[in-house]
């Protein structure tokens, strides 16, 4: 299911549009191939990512081991899978290790069960927490933790002990975004009928700052709006957009910037 926030390109229950879709995704590299594209650009990132690609995680790894001819994971510097914990299995850590991927996102979003049953989410803290351990058990030694700040009936309290409690399993990247409320979600719903709960401005705005200075205080670098990092974690991939350099999106709704052009797929 989608979560009560999100507005991604992302479609539940479609199990059965799974091998179809892999092969149309086969199909636009290939194009790009044909169009001697991936000969002429040398890609220094990969990101997997943009809804919940752990979904299909055994797919994925398949599609990549059949693709290496297009997509030689050797030469990439840095290669993330976005995983959301309830929706992988820790044994498939080290296939994903071993497939190349060196860059785990997971989205965490928050450290109380409470708040993640407000959000939609299908997973606990417990949960959450393991996931992370799991990663770091398969050879990972670069892992982002997600979190969200100003989630309905939050308070500086339980924001605080969140950004407290990713410091303490150590990740080398923490994202802090502010939540969004987007046209067509059910929070849009939920706002407009007077029934979500927000923090109000000044507070969701101590919660930013109150984030920055905890992190910058345990050694992260704000690097980013809401990206901090340890020395030398900062996501290669992320500053690419920043810099406004050249990018290759393949898949539903992705979006590429190549040959000063702007296109994306519908």
């Amino acid at each position: 299911r989608k979560c009560l926030y999100c507005n991604f390109v992302s479609y539940p229950g479609k199990d059965y549009d799974i091998q179809e879709y892999f092969k149309a995704l086969r199909r636009e590299l290939e194009w790009y191939k044909d169009h001697e594209l991936l000969s002429e650009y040398c890609p220094h990132t990969l990101y997997v990512g943009g809804g919940t690609p752990s979904l299909v995680t055994e797919e994925l790894i398949l599609f990549f081991q059949s693709c290496c001819n297009l997509l030689p994971f050797g030469s990439f510097k840095e290669t993330t899978i976005e995983v959301n914990p309830g929706t992988i299995s820790f044994s498939q850590f080290p296939q994903l290790y071993q497939t190349g991927f060196n860059r785990i996102s997971i989205g965490v979003q928050s450290f109380h069960d409470e708040e993640l049953r407000t959000l939609g989410r299908i997973h606990t803290c417990e949960e959450a927490i393991a996931c992370f351990q799991a990663a770091r058990r398969a050879g990972f030694r670069n892992i982002n933790l997600d979190l969200i700040f100003g989630i309905p009936d939050s308070t500086l309290v339980t924001w605080e002990f969140m950004v407290n409690t990713a410091i303490s399993l150590q990740p080398e990247h923490i994202s802090t975004y502010n939540l969004t409320i987007e046209e067509g979600t059910p929070f849009w719903e939920q706002m407009h009928q007077g029934t979500l709960s927000l923090p109000d401005e000044d507070l969701q705005f101590n919660m930013y700052t109150s984030g920055i200075a905890t992190l910058t205080q345990a050694g992260y670098e704000h690097y980013e709006i809401s990206n901090f990092a340890i020395p030398d974690y900062q996501s290669q991939h992320n500053q690419i957009y920043w810099r406004n350099e050249e990018y290759l999106g393949l898949g539903a709704g992705a979006h590429s910037y190549l040959k000063g052009r702007r296109y994306w797929n519908s």
